[in-house]
């Protein structure tokens, strides 16, 4: 499969995730769909859920390593420490609960339950049924026999949690407020954990000004740097989102949508 297509999937999805209000998961299924050319509508979903999935277990990685490194690095009157532990205990049992559904097969479970009210009362959805099970029975089969693969995934995506620090060191350094990048990272492992806790909210919005304004101070450093910071990586997404939403525009016009007879023979 062409790398370029594979970017400009994730572009397009990640766009998506920042800019609307579908609780960072909407550009999912827009990942799969313009993957479509060359791989198979469930291979695509497939894949999409299980890279979510290991992003979260990355993610829990790096904040676990950041609450390590960050017990000798606070007073012991903070209460940062603990209040990102609590958050840590929820990020595990919430993903540990969605990857239990998947390897268990129930993912599809509510779908075919909604599917089974609608075709009741006459809003049909029949013939999404077998499709949830094919769902079903592939990640089920993925989490029993690709287990290295998914542990290789969520460590390459903790690494790539981790370049975020990177981004904080160089950014402050530019700014005139220069930090040590272990604590950089610790403040990046740190507003890992918010963005998880205000998944809700399009491109965390208000909530990461805020936590990263208040690890910051944490750290010594002052409000303004912080804020500085998350402006400058504000502009950074935007223009991360720019590019998605172009990528998906040129994907649309290379690969328009079925006409409805082909999308029913396609389903």
């Amino acid at each position: 499969m062409p790398l370029s297509l594979v970017f400009r999937a994730r572009l397009a999805g990640e766009a998506v995730n920042l800019a609307t209000p579908t609780m960072a998961v909407g550009g999912e299924p827009v990942k799969a769909l313009l993957l479509r050319p060359r791989v198979a509508l469930l291979d695509g979903l497939v894949s999409v859920i299980a890279d979510k999935t290991t992003i979260v277990v990355g993610q829990i990685i790096f904040l676990v390593g950041g609450l390590l490194a960050a017990r000798p690095a606070l007073p012991p009157s903070s209460r940062l420490v603990p209040i990102m532990t609590g958050l840590l205990a929820v990020e595990i049992l919430a993903i540990g609960g969605f990857a239990l559904v998947q390897a268990s097969g129930g993912l599809g479970g509510g779908g075919r339950l909604l599917g089974k009210i609608g075709a009741r009362v006459g809003l049909g959805g029949e013939r999404y049924l077998q499709g949830l099970g094919d769902l079903d029975r592939a990640l089920a089969g993925l989490y029993r026999h690709g287990r290295r693969r998914l542990i290789a995934s969520a460590l390459v995506h903790s690494v790539a949690w981790a370049t975020g620090g990177l981004e904080i060191y160089i950014v402050l350094f530019l700014l005139g407020t220069p930090i040590s990048l272990g604590t950089a990272l610790i403040i990046e492992s740190f507003a890992g954990g918010v963005k998880f806790a205000s998944f809700m909210v399009p491109a965390s919005l208000g909530a990461l000004e805020g936590g990263y304004v208040a690890f910051f101070e944490a750290f010594g450093l002052t409000a303004t740097a912080g804020l500085s910071f998350v402006l400058v990586r504000r502009l950074r997404e935007m223009a991360w989102a720019g590019l998605g939403f172009l990528a998906l525009g040129v994907s649309q016009r290379a690969h328009p949508p079925l006409p409805p007879e082909e999308r029913e023979r396609a389903a």
